[in-house]
């Protein structure tokens, strides 16, 4: 059965990678040949496992563990969402990712936060990345008996402040057409009455608690308007999708992953997702506002645009599809909803 439906999967792959290589767990002799095949495994070195190392939204992910060598990611953006195979998705996010690890590389303020590039194969769309083995997401925040460290958030305040300082002398891509899908997740199908998410498989209840949401056409044009703004030319580089699944923590250090999002944008896009979910995990409030005031705004930071994007996220995570593992009841979720309307509504 997984046989049959790789191939089916590879033959949908190679409607756009004709004489790419499919990635495949199942397949460790042809994984380990095109490995030594792209130079990322010596020719003495064996592969010894493949396996996946947590549950991926966008991409095909695998480890690769070598008998001799360290450990790598391997990377597969492929012309869908793996989590959901039936959502098509834009591959030009692999090169996007490529291109700003190469970017932030070299700006020696950024470079501890990320993972290495080993390299790239656009045949095939496959990155080969540093192994951050040890290190875990951090998911966990969200669950009723976990919560954030003081000292975590600081890092990851820290990272956007340091990213914020990156000047290009390159052009970036505009990674448009990734923008678009996210728009539409986060701007347009959670405030669609017909969108057929099914909100009360989710949380009986949860369906009737967004119809408000869902009616409040003034609240529609408010996000519409924030939604303009995410998708305009901006000028400062982020990466897009700061959220907990992005970010993996280790005994001794903070790592930001998966910047297939990234793009040049609105200033407060970065810093209002990562505030939005640290609100979301039901963060102490002393914390949030004292990471707020610790990020250093750049010129022309807008903080009622800030407050909107805030609000929107805090909506999309609890009535769109991209839901998160909360702990949170009906009262608790509705209390949010209204919260984060009036964050939208205070800044537009």
């Amino acid at each position: 059965m997984i046989i049959s439906e790789n191939k089916e999967m590879e033959a949908k792959f190679r409607a756009s990678f004709q004489n790419g290589f499919f990635l495949c767990k199942e397949l460790p002799l042809e994984v380990g040949q095109y490995l030594k095949f792209q130079g990322w495994l010596n020719e003495n070195d064996s592969l010894v496992s493949l396996s996946i190392p947590g549950e991926g939204n966008m991409n095909y992910v695998l480890r690769a563990e070598f008998r001799e060598s360290p450990s790598i990611i391997l990377k597969q953006a492929r012309p869908w969402v793996e989590k959901y195979p039936h959502f098509e998705a834009p591959t030009e996010r692999g090169r996007v990712e490529k291109q700003f690890l190469e970017v932030v590389s070299v700006f020696e303020e950024v470079a501890p936060y990320v993972p290495s590039l080993i390299g790239y194969d656009p045949q095939s769309n496959i990155l080969a990345l540093e192994d951050l083995k040890g290190a875990h997401d951090m998911m966990r925040i969200y669950f009723e008996d976990k919560s954030i460290a003081e000292e975590e958030i600081s890092q990851v305040i820290e990272f956007a402040n340091r990213l914020s300082t990156v000047e290009l002398d390159q052009a970036f891509p505009e990674n448009l057409d990734m923008r678009r899908l996210n728009h539409q997740h986060i701007f347009d199908l959670p405030f669609q009455a017909d969108n057929g998410f099914g909100l009360d498989t989710i949380q009986p209840g949860l369906e009737e608690l967004s119809k408000s949401l869902k009616l409040d056409e003034t609240l529609k044009k408010k996000v519409k308007l924030l939604g303009d703004v995410y998708l305009a030319k901006g000028t400062q580089l982020l990466h897009g999708d700061l959220y907990p699944g992005s970010i993996l923590t280790s005994s001794s250090n903070l790592y930001v992953i998966d910047p297939e999002f990234s793009f040049l944008g609105p200033k407060e896009w970065d810093i209002a997702v990562f505030i939005a979910h640290l609100i979301l995990a039901k963060t102490d409030p002393e914390l949030v506002n004292n990471a707020i005031d610790n990020y250093e705004k750049p010129n022309g930071f807008d903080m009622l645009q800030f407050c909107g994007f805030i609000g929107v996220e805090i909506i999309r995570r609890l009535i769109g599809i991209a839901q998160l593992p909360l702990s949170l009841t009906l009262d608790e979720k509705e209390k949010l909803l209204v919260e984060a309307s009036t964050l939208i509504n205070r800044g537009f």
